[in-house]
């Protein structure tokens, strides 16, 4: 789990095999908030190995091929993207960086301009007096569009650099599960492949008679199927409805009349 978790780094594989067992996470107290938010459940397997299974996400409603333990391609885990200033291409900012310039070139002349006295009176016997109360947004407008930019490239820079060492804790964790796959038994990390191998062996449903695996949702068990027409579900949900009130209400009855006839032979 802890490549799809925020883990720390784990710990440093000893160099030699060594009879006391080998523990990546000491404190495994990252599972706790997906434990929490998607309902797991610890359980502890015959070798004391503590596992994890989360019966709200094992609901399928497509049959899946378990993959093999040979497969690499189910530690191939997507990590977390960095933060981008824009999505824009090269040419469509060199657009927005020159139409800010511009911006800034006409509002620093029109200051200019406005900075001599008789430059108001001019403009209100000219009809173009509002142009005095425009330019302290003008002036904010040109500045702020520099500044937001620049702002938000500054928070994603500190972003980023968080980013990266989650991916690098994460990346770690999918590289010692790759050794866990192949590494042979005279390995420090074979305990850890033996762990993986139990943990496919609970969501196969292998222990023991109840099927701990994923499950299967039935036809029956459908409520709402998004493939076929909204109108007929619903006529199919009140009629199902509607029979079980009815079949409750007979039921009531024959209570009811069972009890009188045996209060009149009584």
């Amino acid at each position: 789990m802890a490549p799809f978790l925020d883990p720390p780094l784990p710990a440093v594989i000893p160099r030699t095999y060594s009879n006391e067992q080998y523990v990546p996470y000491p404190d495994e107290s990252f599972v706790l908030p997906a434990l929490i938010k998607f309902g797991g459940e610890p359980e502890v397997d015959d070798q004391g190995r503590i596992l994890y299974r989360f019966p709200a996400l094992q609901k399928t409603g497509v049959q899946q091929r378990q993959p093999s333990r040979s497969s690499s391609a189910i530690w191939d885990v997507p990590l977390e993207q960095s933060w981008e200033l824009t999505a824009a291409d090269a040419g469509q900012v060199a657009g927005i960086i020159l139409l800010g310039l511009v911006n800034l070139f006409g509002v620093g002349w029109l200051s200019l301009m406005l900075g001599d006295p008789r430059a108001p009176v001019m403009l209100a016997m000219q009809g173009l007096g509002f142009l005095v109360g425009l330019m302290g947004p003008l002036q904010l407008y040109a500045a702020a569009f520099f500044a937001i930019p620049a702002i938000r490239l500054l928070l994603n820079q500190f972003r980023n650099r968080d980013i990266e060492v989650r991916n690098a804790a994460r990346q770690a964790a999918i590289d010692l599960l790759d050794k866990a796959e192949s590494a042979p038994r005279s390995s420090p990390v074979a305990t850890l492949g033996d762990k993986v191998a139990a943990a496919r062996g609970l969501s196969d449903g292998r222990r023991g008679m109840e099927l701990l695996g994923p499950r299967l949702v039935r036809d029956e068990e459908i409520i709402f199927d998004s493939g076929r027409e909204s109108g007929r579900q619903m006529e199919e949900v009140e009629r199902d409805d509607w029979d079980q009130r009815l079949a409750q209400r007979q039921r009531k009855q024959q209570r009811e009349e069972s009890w009188d006839r045996g209060q009149g032979r009584w």
